[in-house]
């Protein structure tokens, strides 16, 4: 019995260690970046390095709000092929929708084509492909879609190098609840008072 019990703790520990808390802002939404000193880092994964797709480290970084990490990531101009995800742990939105933005340093200002693929595990929505990690997410966040996913829990969202003509940098990756969660309290309260006028 002492020997069931033991794995059975050794297993819980085990989970807890392998799906860790995202953090989220004040505002409910969810910031993802690819830097260790930035928000959720733990969250966020690359494809291997290794000749001709070799990640590598820049001190340059994207202005958007919201971000606090040094630096970013970008990948070799040599071949496509690279990617980089994030798996962030969800809360419950019950409306089961969020949007989802991409920002990039503009040192990548040499950009005149990109085309990014996107692979989802656990949501559902989000388009094949973006063009959103060319100028229109220079030091701004740029809407890539949105995805469903009304329940708690991880989502991976992993971003493919398809087809730029510059390096593909890896930076900021933001998620937000459709409405907001201040937003949505407002639509509660709201069709509460109009349910008591009505009664």
């Amino acid at each position: 019995m002492k020997k069931v019990l033991g794995l059975a703790c050794i297993a819980v520990l085990l989970c807890g260690l392998s799906v860790q808390a995202t953090t989220s802002e004040p505002d409910g939404s969810i910031i993802v970046e690819s830097v260790s000193s930035g928000k959720n880092y733990a969250d966020y994964l690359e494809s291997p390095t290794g000749w001709p797709n070799s990640w590598a480290a820049s001190v340059a970084k994207s202005t958007a709000d919201g971000l606090t990490g040094t630096g970013s990531r970008y990948n070799s101009t040599a071949a496509m092929g690279a990617w980089f995800e994030i798996s962030p742990v969800l809360t419950a939105n019950p409306l089961g929708e969020w949007e989802l933005y991409v920002t990039t340093t503009s040192v990548g200002n040499t950009i005149s084509r990109s085309t990014t693929g996107i692979v989802m595990t656990g949501a559902t929505g989000l388009p094949a492909t973006t063009d959103a990690f060319g100028t229109a997410s220079f030091d701004d966040w740029a809407l890539v879609g949105t995805f469903a996913k009304s329940d708690a829990g991880q989502v991976t969202i992993r971003f493919t190098e398809d087809d730029h003509d510059w390096r593909l940098y890896a930076d900021g990756v933001k998620l937000v609840p459709v409405p907001e969660p201040a937003t949505l309290i407002l639509l509660v309260a709201g069709g509460l008072f109009l349910r008591r006028r009505r009664g």
